[in-house]
């Protein structure tokens, strides 16, 4: 019993790892498959020049990886990539939001926080330097607001925007 109970784990470790097949056991053989790897038969989004954009996530949404980060990009269509239309703010290290704009780094999980502004993507890396803001610019629905100060200056662990310059075309296009 000992030994069946030991063959019957191996078999079973065994037969969970995809493409793994007992030598000398043929009825199990013609039962295994193999599994498709991670993505193939994904839904892709493409531009018209072929360019991959990322892989559809739902009717509108798009994972997708550029320059080592992945994003999820909300909104897509065969137009293009929408400009964020949800309330964002970006800070300053000056006093009357000139400069360079910053942000916090992202905490999301898989995804990295981002914003998109006239076909380029804003976001801030996990390993950029955190500096001392002073004032902020509130973007809603409505449009952008005149620059405040902030009520506390000097507001730390703020880091500088990386920009992504979107190079796509469109329309976009489904293929897989």
């Amino acid at each position: 019993m000992r030994a069946s109970i030991i063959r019957i784990i191996a078999v079973s470790a065994l037969t969970l790892i995809p493409g793994i097949v007992l030598a000398g056991d043929s009825e199990r053989r013609a039962q295994v498959q193999a599994v498709p790897g991670p993505g193939s038969g994904a839904w892709r989004i493409v531009d018209s020049n072929d360019q991959l954009v990322g892989t559809l996530m739902g009717t509108d949404g798009v994972g997708a990886m550029l320059e080592g980060s992945s994003f999820f990009l909300q909104g897509v269509s065969s137009d293009g990539i929408p400009n964020t239309t949800s309330n964002y703010t970006l800070f300053y290290v000056t006093a009357d939001c000139s400069g360079t704009p910053y942000g916090k780094p992202s905490t999301s999980g898989f995804f990295v926080d981002h914003v998109i502004i006239d076909n380029a993507l804003y976001y801030v890396p996990a390993t950029a330097s955190k500096f001392t803001v002073f004032s902020y610019r509130l973007t809603d629905q409505m449009g952008t607001h005149t620059c405040q100060q902030l009520m506390f200056p000097g507001s730390s662990g703020y880091s500088p925007y990386s920009v992504i310059p979107l190079n796509f075309t469109p329309p976009f296009r489904v293929v897989q």
